[in-house]
């Protein structure tokens, strides 16, 4: 349990630090031969002007199925807050967009890739 909190403080501050381009997604396994997924690259999601115009902030929550083959699969908005809005102002799209481009390393169990369902999120904030 302690290895856990540990390594989500450690995901945390390489979030902080790094941003969210190349922080593992989940927890790691004792099992042998068993790895989780790793995004290598997450892109950014654009602001829209329509979004700015109208000083919409938000977060998008993006299932996302990271598929054994290394590629993304699914995606659909699981977003509560806002959902209207954000989609009605190309946020959503945007953030789909930009999950569609995610790089990862496929997670692994017994040593083989496995398809893994994760919950990703896009943040827009006006500076």
């Amino acid at each position: 349990m302690k290895l856990i909190i540990k390594m989500a403080i450690l995901a945390f501050s390489l979030t902080v630090l790094l941003g969210p381009t190349s922080v593992l997604i989940c927890a790691q396994s004792n099992e042998p031969d068993t790895a989780p997924l790793q995004l290598v690259r997450k892109p950014k999601a654009a602001y829209t002007d329509s979004a700015r115009k109208h000083n919409l902030q938000g977060t998008v929550k993006l299932m996302v199925t990271f598929l054994s083959t290394g590629e993304i699969g699914e995606i659909v908005d699981v977003t509560k807050k806002h959902r209207k809005k954000l989609a009605k102002l190309g946020l959503t799209q945007n953030a789909m967009l930009a999950a569609r481009q995610i790089q990862f390393i496929p997670a692994k169990k017994n040593g083989v890739a496995v398809t893994v369902n994760r919950t990703v999120e896009y943040t827009f904030t006006i500076y």
